[in-house]
């Protein structure tokens, strides 16, 4: 059996594609993994084989570069211009991939709009591939678009608002790229997209988001897809073990790849916050070495896996990302999230529902608003409670990516008796 995976995008897109694929070669398939060559690297090491499309591509430096990728209003629209950027040379890929290999499956990315393309065109299944829930454009009801907690009756408005925005860019941009490139027109709106896939994979846990009336056909819901870079730490740093052992436990702040790339002011705030409160800090990010203070027991190191520095913190503070999320809800720790733009608000919301979080708004962010925050969030009995209840619930959940590759292997089934 042989399957196809694509995905573009930073870690939060690629990595529980990554997972998925790990989970399918665990179960003797042969699979390739179709991406940009900046990512090459890692697929190998994963034990798949890798297919390239386009000219190397480095999204974490594109991403560094553009602040604007992580602006509420401008980030959807520079992400929207990154996907018509690529479908082209990802089409071209896929085609040349199926012609040569003949997969029976190809799973794309919600956004891979060009692999789906060329499967159609070559005859050849596909399943959609959601890492968070607000992939799926439900609006019954909506997942909550903006920091601001909206009603019910709002929500459902914004979201039928957002699906008209949402075809009409498959109507006016796509399509029409598509008409210009000679690339096959079968996406008219997203309802094509999901209407014409064998099957609507879902990669988070029912406990962030159960299914909706107006979920996509042959969806499933599978669970959070944790990658292995993720799950420990073999080699810790004598300080920060040291950091770890203490009476208090840290706070520790890691931001993802790609909210990190623009966060010194949150790390800045969170090591003078600590210093305030007389409580040890942990900053994860490249560079955040300049916020250290020994003294103070403020460290900071580049990398840092969130599987074994989450589950040991006092109080995490993230933006939001859904593998980031994932990784908090699997801690018995409360959180502290600053969300940016995207999914990040509806995950922030709906943690904070969950009564294992709290959230502050990025431009509200101060040295003295964060110390007060985790001043209430370390004393709570409560929350850090109800953080250990919905870390028991996450962890004895199957592992996403199994009951991913079982709902494909269904569909293979299906389709070959």
């Amino acid at each position: 059996m042989k399957i196809v995976i694509s995905s573009f995008g930073s870690s939060g897109d690629f990595n529980p594609c990554l997972g998925l694929g790990r989970a399918l070669v665990r179960r003797g398939v042969d699979v390739i993994f179709l991406s940009n060559p900046f990512h090459e690297k890692r697929i190998v090491e994963a034990g798949l084989r890798f297919w390239g499309a386009g000219e190397y591509f480095d999204i974490f430096q594109e991403i560094g570069d553009n602040p604007d990728y992580l602006h509420a209003r401008k980030g959807p629209r520079k992400v929207w211009e990154l996907v018509l950027k690529t479908m082209p040379e990802l089409y071209g890929a896929m085609k040349g991939l199926i012609k040569e290999e003949s997969p029976d499956l190809v799973a794309c990315h919600i956004l891979e709009y060009g692999g789906m393309l060329a499967a159609i065109e070559g005859e050849v299944p596909y399943a959609t591939i959601s890492p968070t829930p607000m992939g799926w454009f439900s609006t019954k009801p909506c997942g909550y678009l903006s920091y601001t907690e909206y009603p019910l009756w709002v929500r459902s408005i914004q979201g039928k608002c957002l699906r008209i925005l949402m075809n009409a860019a498959f109507k006016y941009t796509l399509r029409r790229k598509c008409m210009k490139l000679g690339l096959p027109q079968e996406f008219g709106s997203i309802e094509d997209v999901f209407g014409k896939a064998s099957a609507n994979l879902g990669l988070w846990s029912e406990t962030l988001r159960a299914g909706a009336v107006d979920d996509p056909p042959n969806s499933r819901i599978c669970g959070f897809v944790r990658d292995e870079h993720v799950k420990d730490w073999q080699d810790v740093p004598e300080d920060i073990a040291l950091l770890f052992e203490g009476e208090k436990r840290p706070v520790v702040v890691g931001l993802g790849s790609t909210a990190s790339l623009h966060g010194d002011n949150i790390y800045r705030c969170a090591a003078e916050a600590c210093k305030r409160i007389g409580w040890p800090c942990l900053l994860i990010g490249k560079g955040m070495d300049k916020f250290s203070d020994a003294g103070k027991n403020i460290f900071a190191v580049d990398f840092a896996p969130f599987g074994w520095v989450f589950p040991r913190a006092g109080v995490i503070i993230h933006h939001g990302g859904v593998n980031t999320t994932a990784e908090a809800l699997r801690s018995p720790v409360p959180s502290l999230v600053v969300p940016h733009a995207y999914d990040q608000f509806d995950n922030a919301i709906r943690v904070e529902h969950m009564g294992a979080a709290r959230r502050i708004k990025v431009n509200k962010i101060t040295a003295q608003s964060f110390g007060t925050i985790l001043e209430n969030i370390l004393a709570q009995n409560r929350m850090q409670q109800q953080a250990k209840a919905i870390s028991q619930r996450i962890i004895t959940e199957p592992d996403g990516a199994d009951v991913a590759v079982e709902a494909l292997m269904q569909f293979l089934r299906k389709k070959n008796s």
